[in-house]
């Protein structure tokens, strides 16, 4: 007698970090009939706000973040401290 196939069966979500399962079972006997990987999700990207520098302390760019996992998917650069300026500078 040939096996009677349910609707695809969820083992395990898929995630942005690892790749999920699924199966199809005999709805009369239970056993599985086959299966497949169901692919990782993408991440979903969140900006990272940039710091601008100051005269005394270093700033950051813009970068992103997976929401879901933490992942940084664009690293943040340092851009350094501007320093002090003489007034002499700011008056040519």
């Amino acid at each position: 007698m040939a096996h009677t196939e349910s609707d695809w069966i969820i083992d395990t979500d898929a995630t942005c970090t690892e790749a999920g399962s699924k199966h199809v079972a005999c709805t009369v006997c239970g056993e599985t009939i086959k299966t497949e990987v169901i692919e990782k999700l993408p991440h979903t990207e969140e900006i990272i706000p940039a710091v601008g520098a100051t005269c005394t302390e270093s700033g950051l760019t813009e970068g992103k973040k997976c929401s879901v996992c933490g992942e940084i998917l664009v690293a943040q650069d340092t851009i350094p401290a501007t320093g002090h300026k003489d007034e002499d500078e700011n008056n040519k």
